[in-house]
């Protein structure tokens, strides 16, 4: 591990390692490629992450001796949120001779692309796809889909390029292999950061004491997590349980002010609606969240795009402080709650419905107990 410049972003790009400074702290991904880097095979669609014409994939170490690839929304990205980070783009795929990457080769031999605006970023996710599954089912690589939006070829030819990407010769450029391949670890390793980075109007803590520290010491200051909230959200984040509702609404001290909270991205059976029967498996989804959860349990409160549902409760992810637990992904990942997508909120989208796919094949809570997640108490 090195100590980079702390007022200097550095991430890998290409094989190289780039450094950007001066901007501010609020460049997107989408603009440094385009307006800074001239890589214009990147788009902009909607610039609000929910088109994914705009689509890169980052990848970061892992938690053992592997680098993680996921494909990303670059337009509400921040550029210093990519530090100590590898960025492909569309751009990256190419081989020198021209040849093309299997993900390309197949959209292109399965008439995946037609005006082709939004096919950088089917590639990108598909690039994602590639190098974690070989060969992947038809449910993930609609999980894998569900950011990316055509708007003229249809999405059967680009499925049926994801389904058989993987069944073409390998490449030399970013096959899974490549991805892997012990240079790009040790390269990675060698941006890692001994001390926060600290810009103008951002500051990236290394640890939950150091956030304490930050925001104690910054009050106003937005707390960004997931790249896309607005900044007109609150931005007391740290809270503490008062109690849990049902199975996926609490209620949370921030700062001495008490705010229900509906759990973004998920939804688990009923069993305080006014107007609703109890609903199979609704207690034990409570119950599971109770544990988790416990009146006093320490928590992070991050928020998406959309400050609160249309019942006035704050809509969050919430992290539990003691050991990093995602709460949203723990109960959807052991069958205790289905996935709900409230658009335009897509912070943990991906990683929740890939969660329920784990669950339902595996036949966990409700999915095993009531087929789903809205059936009535036997």
């Amino acid at each position: 591990m090195t100590t980079p410049n702390d007022t200097t972003i550095r991430f890998r790009l290409d094989g190289e390692t780039v450094e950007a400074s001066g901007l501010p702290a609020t460049t997107t991904v989408l603009e440094w490629l385009r307006d800074h880097a001239g890589r214009t095979g990147t788009k902009e669609g909607c610039a609000e992450g929910d088109c994914g014409a705009c689509t890169v994939v980052l990848g970061e170490r892992d938690d053992g001796d592997g680098v993680r690839y996921r494909a990303v929304n670059s337009c509400i990205r921040f550029l210093p949120t990519i530090d100590g980070k590898e960025l492909l783009t569309v751009e990256s795929l190419q081989a020198p001779n021209g040849t093309l990457h299997p993900v390309q080769q197949a959209l292109v031999d399965c008439h995946g692309s037609q005006c082709g605006f939004c096919t950088p970023g089917f590639v990108m996710s598909l690039l994602a796809l590639y190098l974690d599954e070989p060969a992947p089912t038809r449910e993930r690589v609609l999980d894998a889909l569900a950011g990316n939006l055509c708007r003229c070829t249809g999405y059967r030819p680009i499925v049926e390029a994801a389904r058989c990407a993987g069944a073409y010769p390998e490449p030399a450029r970013w096959s899974r292999a490549d991805a892997a391949d012990a240079a790009r670890r040790r390269a990675l390793d060698a941006l890692a950061r001994d001390a926060d980075l600290h810009l103008p109007d951002f500051h990236a803590p290394r640890s939950l004491t150091a956030l304490a520290d930050a925001v104690a010491a910054t009050p106003d200051a937005l707390l960004l997590a997931g790249a896309c909230s607005p900044p007109d959200l609150p931005a007391d984040g740290l809270g503490t349980i008062v109690e849990v509702v049902d199975g996926d609404t609490v209620v949370v001290d921030l700062a001495g002010h008490r705010e229900t909270v509906r759990l973004l991205g998920i939804d688990t059976p009923e069993t305080v609606h006014p107007d609703r029967p109890v609903q199979c498996f609704g207690p034990e989804a409570s119950a599971r969240l109770r544990l988790l959860l416990a009146p006093g349990s320490g928590v992070l409160v991050t928020r998406d795009v959309e400050p609160r549902d249309r019942y006035g409760r704050l809509l969050a992810y919430l992290e539990r402080l003691s050991d990093g637990l995602q709460v949203n992904l723990a109960l959807v990942e052991r069958g205790y709650a289905a996935t709900l997508h409230i658009d335009p909120n897509d912070a943990l989208r991906h990683e929740l419905a890939a969660a329920e796919s784990r669950a339902r094949a595996a036949g966990l809570g409700l999915w095993a107990a009531c087929g789903g997640p809205h059936e009535p108490l036997a």
